[in-house]
């Protein structure tokens, strides 16, 4: 994917307050051009629900701000790096942990630091 083809706006699944989830299909796409030297840009293919998003949507995990899309567990396809990334290339499949203090796993594009992802290098994937 070309830095020209990333889209804009994404869908995703912000948590507004305790216990309050809103869904918005206009939300901002981190742009190529935006990364810093160490971060990758991935399209998400599955985020998954774990026991830390489940706290924070309680409000018991106090140190995350609201507004903000949760999500921490991810896979999916990696769209773009920084100029310092060298672990990943674009189109590496990845999964893993986003960052706790800026999550994002609910949208369909995701920033993470080089060092939060693996490749798929031994897994095969099969996409729907």
């Amino acid at each position: 994917m070309s830095a020209d083809s990333v889209p804009k706006k994404q869908k995703c699944l912000s948590l507004v307050k305790a216990q309050r989830f809103k869904f918005t299909d206009s939300a901002p796409v981190v742009q190529p051009t935006d990364l810093s030297e160490k971060e990758v840009l991935i399209q998400n293919y599955v985020a998954g629900l774990n026991p830390v998003d489940w706290r924070m949507a309680e409000n018991t995990w106090a140190t995350h701000q609201v507004p903000s899309v949760t999500g921490f567990d991810i896979s999916g396809k990696v769209v773009s790096v920084g100029n310092s990334v060298k672990q990943f290339k674009v189109d590496d499949e990845v999964f893993g942990m986003l960052s706790l203090k800026t999550g994002g796993g609910f949208q369909q594009y995701s920033v993470a630091d080089e060092y939060c992802k693996e490749a798929f290098r031994w897994f095969t994937t099969c996409k729907t």
